[in-house]
């Protein structure tokens, strides 16, 4: 089974995490305020202590932050996600982004040989928790298809919308 890591566990991030636990996955979990971790903890999720440790031990690291300064120091700071990278890691920004933030990190995060996908999502933790997301992907076709299970539990509705940026395009202008 694919092993997912979550880096960001505030409102979204958590309950996003919780879901994922509930219908089966690993969850490998990272944030800096540590309290914020506790109830995927308790509920059997994998307590990291870096962004580089969630990205060594999963195959789909999800980013769940506030905007894109933190999503680049969550991948490229010390200990980073992307000082993790292994063979078939896929990074996934789940914030909500500028999208040509979002060209840059997923070129720098690509350049590096890890996989990058946008998946900024409509609803909050309170449909997150039941899996009722909606997603709306972007980047590669083939990632996006290689974690569509993934995608599939988080949201009951998920769109592949093509290159890097649109999704947060979209996002952007729904909001």
């Amino acid at each position: 089974m694919i092993k997912i890591g979550i880096v960001g566990t505030g409102m979204l991030g958590e309950a996003v995490g919780l879901h994922l636990l509930n219908v089966g996955y690993e969850v490998n979990v990272y944030n800096r305020t540590k309290e914020k971790m506790n109830s995927l903890k308790e509920k059997g999720g994998n307590i990291m202590e870096s962004p580089r440790q969630v990205g060594e031990h999963s195959d789909l690291v999800i980013t769940v932050v506030k905007d894109a300064n933190s999503v680049k120091e969550v991948v490229f700071g010390k200990s980073g996600i992307i000082s993790g990278k292994h063979d078939g890691m896929c990074i996934a920004d789940m914030s909500t982004v500028n999208p040509n933030a979002t060209r840059e990190i997923s070129k720098q995060v690509t350049d590096k040989g890890v996989d990058y996908m946008e998946i900024p999502v409509m609803g909050g933790p309170n449909v997150a928790i039941d899996g009722k997301l909606v997603i709306m992907a972007s980047g590669k076709e083939e990632i996006f298809e290689k974690f569509k299970t993934v995608f599939e539990s988080i949201a009951e509705q998920s769109f592949y919308l093509g290159e890097t940026g649109t999704a947060h395009s979209i996002k952007l202008a729904m909001n």
